[in-house]
């Protein structure tokens, strides 16, 4: 009796050393999570406003060709179509064949945005690129070179271009143009690869320069992003001692068939956290999405001209026509954590010891010591 009482103790004892030293290995993080329903202030709806610019693409205007050397380009105006036709005779470098029209005087103040429509000749690459001047006369580039709007590739077929105007000026230049600031050029260019040569083309169907407009989400009004405003009693609730590590939203939504989203958590003009692309659900609207700090990596076409944090939902495909915020978590942590995050060799030696202890030595332990203890105790009943 006497061997299984100790044999008992000998276990609790193990056990009980292992936690403590399991304990001590492991950095304990202190934690916090804030509801951030508390803080919501309001949310406002970003749609399409109305048209505050356009080529009726007559010829009346001054449209310019400016071929590369060894090129040749020949525009004409038809049926409201602007046609560039262009041959390359085939080079070691890229050759392009571009189209400008300038001056034209639009207004940044208001976000807005620029659409086309292009049809561009299949084996052919081709963009659309905008420029203009902040006050003083101050040029800018309101393009870059990694945007889907540059060296696109022909398709044969009409394709519909979207620029948000100022959003590329903050890309192209790391801020956003100043107040009064103001597009003054447009330009199409079609772009040959070395050793390509033929004739080419590139038809310019449409051209407009549209508003938009924010305003408080109704439910049931088309939108092309949702704007979710919390208060600056958010901005107070932050620990100063911890750092974002995980957003979660839980919402219904629900729009056209081709809806695709993604949403943004922003501070003023600062993307903190980005989340995954969304699509619309044929049969249960709710959602529950995740943004995190280390997967930004746009900005989002929505935003809000404020200082505030705001959460931007933004629907880069189709649009949205209902919207109910239900679930807004915070959850912070006393150190950044990375996507990746390198591991000390020796602390995971430890670790790693510690485990293989706790899932196969100690198990086994136990088993031969209780089967010992009670063969014992077999014995001496026997005998007695």
């Amino acid at each position: 009796m006497k061997r299984r009482f100790y044999s008992i103790i000998i276990l609790v004892v193990l056990f009980a050393s292992l936690v403590l030293v399991l304990r001590g290995s492991v950095p304990e993080k202190n934690a916090t999570q804030i509801d951030g329903t508390s803080y919501l202030e309001s949310i406002d709806s970003s749609s399409i406003g109305p048209q505050i610019w356009s080529d009726n693409l007559t010829g009346q205007t001054p449209w310019q060709l400016l071929p590369d050397n060894g090129t040749q380009g020949i525009l004409t105006f038809r049926n409201n179509s602007l046609n560039l036709t262009a041959f390359f005779p085939g080079s070691s470098q890229y050759l392009a064949v571009s189209i400008y029209r300038r001056p034209i005087n639009v207004s940044l103040n208001g976000s807005p945005i620029a659409v086309a429509t292009v049809e561009a000749s299949k084996g052919i690459h081709y963009g659309m690129r905008f420029s203009g001047v902040e006050p003083g006369n101050i040029p800018f580039q309101a393009w870059y070179e990694s945007s889907s709007l540059q060296h696109r590739p022909g398709q044969g077929t009409d394709e519909n271009l979207t620029a948000n105007l100022a959003l590329d000026s903050y890309v192209a230049n790391g801020q956003f143009p100043p107040s009064n600031s103001a597009i003054t050029s447009i330009k199409f260019d079609i772009e040959a690869t070395p050793g390509q040569t033929g004739w080419f083309s590139l038809i310019l169907s449409h051209i407009a320069v549209l508003s938009t407009q924010q305003e408080p989400y109704v439910a049931g009004s088309a939108s092309n992003g949702l704007i979710i405003h919390l208060n600056n009693g958010f901005t107070s609730a932050q620990p100063s001692n911890q750092s974002l590590f995980q957003v979660y939203v839980g919402y219904g939504i629900d729009g056209t068939p081709d809806l695709q989203y993604r949403l943004y958590l922003n501070e003023g003009l600062h993307t903190v956290a980005e989340g995954f692309d969304y699509h619309v659900k044929p049969v249960v609207n709710y959602e529950i999405a995740a943004l995190f700090p280390w997967r930004v990596y746009d900005f989002p076409l929505v935003y809000s001209n404020s200082n505030g944090t705001y959460i931007s939902v933004v629907a880069t495909q189709g649009s949205i026509t209902y919207f109910k915020l239900d679930t807004l978590l915070f959850d912070y942590l006393s150190q950044t954590l990375t996507e990746s995050a390198s591991v000390d060799q020796n602390t995971a030696q430890s670790l790693f010891s510690y485990y293989m202890i706790f899932l196969f030595v100690t198990p086994i332990t136990m088993a031969l010591l209780f089967a010992r203890s009670f063969r014992d105790e077999k014995e001496t009943t026997s005998n007695s």
